[in-house]
């Protein structure tokens, strides 16, 4: 797909704004699909997390309510 870069291909360089949220102790979703079918905006995102403790990865289930 024309345009489109995975996580590994990403220079450190390219991931200072990673860096950064996780230096602000916090934690960020990444690699959502469909989110070109959402509205541009008006769209609620929720996102369903398990115990994160002590964890350093873990899957996020996420689904969107439309307005």
């Amino acid at each position: 797909m024309k345009g489109k870069r995975y996580l590994h291909e990403l220079s450190l360089k390219e991931l200072v704004g990673e860096y950064y949220i996780l230096e602000q102790d916090r934690y960020q979703v990444e690699v959502l699909t469909n989110l070109d079918k959402l509205p541009a905006t008006g769209a609620i995102i929720y996102n369903i997390v398990p115990s994160i403790q002590d964890s350093p990865g873990f899957p996020v289930r996420s689904f969107a309510i439309l307005p």
